[in-house]
């Protein structure tokens, strides 16, 4: 990564284009919150769809990860089928994350 994350930002959207020229439906990005540029890229990933999906927590061979998914197709939280009331509560927030990067929020 580098300082404002924008070598890394133009790689991603080449990778995604790439992705979604073969079919893809989801494209995922996966930000090393170990780099300081790693929130500059979270934003300017926003600004192409990007949205908050999880966290992947570090393992001793990785770093912690802050995982974002931009969809292609629609997709109906309702109908998603979770066990616990976390889980609901994670999949809302989600759900609100991608609504607010939809309409350009910050």
């Amino acid at each position: 990564m580098t300082g404002g994350g924008g070598d890394v930002a133009t790689r991603i959207r080449e990778a995604q284009e790439a992705l979604l020229r073969r079919g893809a439906e989801v494209v995922f990005a996966e930000l090393p919150l170990q780099q300081p540029s790693a929130m500059a890229l979270c934003d300017e990933l926003e600004t192409d769809g990007f949205f908050f999906c999880g966290f992947k927590p570090r393992d001793p061979q990785t770093e912690d990860k802050l995982l974002l998914q931009k969809l292609m197709v629609p997709l109906d939280p309702a109908l998603v089928q979770l066990a616990s009331n976390f889980a609901h509560e994670l999949l809302d927030y989600i759900a609100a994350e991608r609504t607010r990067v939809s309409a350009g929020l910050r």
